[in-house]
């Protein structure tokens, strides 16, 4: 993976641009700087199958940050009280925060609070035992929060002096009942821009290359994807056996024969919280 590009896991894999904070949860245990504190008896974390599950216990990025950050997780709640995700600053639910969660009452709430200041709103729907994409906007003057894609609230609340520093965190006050599960967690800002160089594919035989194609998920305008394709004769590329990158549009015809292919990708953003990603590269060959 080059400077600037990061492997993410939102559906099954994608080359996207690195995030400010990334963490995708895969292996069985949590990603570097990142901690867990048992806050009731009997209650920690488990990492596996790409999820942490948090069960009467806190689960913190390692840094804190001021405003100006967006904050995107998949997670799925089971409707047990206390179970909150979002920005954080302890393994305590003390402020500040900016979370979603749910309150004893069984409803799942956006939770804004600072000393002096709390605004706690409920959202009406099914939230609870599946998979919903969360979103949160920390800004200097306000926090908004969607699921799905959809706004669903917005707080109106400033951060200041000794809380106005925040992290991502995880958080679930009980144990048994279900725990809080949760598949990755990213905050912006992006980086500007990233590479990511494909290992070398082997045809097998010389083959003549036909086309170049992939899938992307990219806003016009804000970012941007460069795919390129060098082809050679020899396992590793060289300037004498290999073809310059050459850059193409998806199913253009790569040409030569060879046996060997590699291809270059290059994302770029203009918005630091929008970032291209690139699911699927294809390149075919004849025989």
């Amino acid at each position: 993976m080059g400077a600037g590009a990061y492997l993410s896991e939102t559906t099954g894999g994608e080359v996207t641009l690195s995030p400010t904070v990334g963490a995708e949860f895969s292996g069985s245990a949590l990603p570097a700087g990142w901690t867990t504190s048992v806050i009731t008896s009997g209650g920690g974390s488990t990492v596996g199958n790409g999820w942490v599950a948090v069960d009467g216990a806190s689960v913190l990025a390692p840094t804190t940050y001021t405003s100006g950050h967006t904050l995107e997780f998949v997670a799925k709640f089971s409707g047990e009280p206390n179970q909150n995700a979002g920005f954080g600053l302890t393994s305590a639910l003390l402020p500040p925060f900016a979370m979603f969660g749910v309150k004893p009452d069984g409803l799942f709430y956006a939770r804004s609070v600072a000393p002096g200041q709390l605004f706690e709103t409920a959202i009406s729907g099914s939230w609870f035992g599946a998979p919903h994409r969360f979103r949160i906007d920390w800004n200097a003057t306000t926090v908004a929060f969607w699921i799905d894609g959809t706004l669903r609230v917005t707080h109106t609340i400033q951060f200041k002096g000794a809380t106005a520093s925040m992290r991502p965190a995880i958080t679930d006050q009980t144990t048994g009942g279900g725990a809080l599960s949760v598949d990755w967690m990213r905050m912006t800002a992006y980086a500007a821009s990233g590479t990511y160089t494909s290992p070398v594919y082997d045809a097998g035989a010389p083959v003549v290359w036909q086309t170049a194609s992939w899938v992307a998920d990219v806003i016009a305008g804000s970012n941007n994807v460069v795919v390129e394709v060098r082809t050679g004769t020899t396992p590793t590329p060289d300037t004498t056996n290999w073809t310059a990158f050459r850059a193409m549009s998806t199913g253009s015809v790569v040409g030569g024969t060879s046996q060997y292919a590699q291809y270059r990708l290059t994302l770029s953003t203009i918005v630091p919280n929008a970032a291209p990603a690139v699911k699927e590269v294809a390149l075919t060959f004849v025989r």
